[in-house]
């Protein structure tokens, strides 16, 4: 729940890594497979609390952490930008639409090697997942 004192609860480390209870070992994936943090700071638990424009602001976020080229990364972004300010006006039809071109553009990059076929596979997987989060009922 979004009120819930887990949410944003462990501080990240100094190279935005939320971790195991040792403190160093990364922890990059919730259970089901969100990006972690997924806010200002990680949540305890398996699950990081999202929504789907905060789940598309962290996958915008982390597309600048893949060294790809200027022109892939900035159209990759624009297809998420586009999505997340549909989702922010309530169009969630609009940014469903948005996501999966977003995911055939991931594909095409991926197959035209402007994108590595592993982080294709994880940018759509996130797509995807923000896609299941549209299908479920708020909290």
């Amino acid at each position: 729940l979004k009120r819930s004192p887990a949410v944003n609860a462990i501080p990240i480390t100094p190279v935005n890594y939320c971790t195991m209870q040792d403190g160093t070992t990364p922890v990059a994936t919730d259970q089901r497979g969100f990006l972690r943090p997924q806010g200002l700071a990680c949540d305890i638990g398996a699950f990081e609390y999202t929504t789907p424009p905060e789940a598309t602001e962290t996958l915008i976020a982390y597309l600048g952490t893949l060294g790809l080229s200027r022109p892939t990364e900035q159209s990759l972004a624009f297809i998420l930008q586009g999505a997340l300010d549909s989702l922010n006006r309530g169009n969630n039809g609009i940014a469903k639409n948005e996501l999966n071109v977003f995911i055939l553009y991931a594909n095409l990059f991926s197959n035209i090697g402007q994108l590595n076929s592993q982080d294709a596979n994880l940018l759509t997987a996130q797509v995807q997942l923000i896609l299941q989060l549209l299908h479920q009922p708020a909290i």
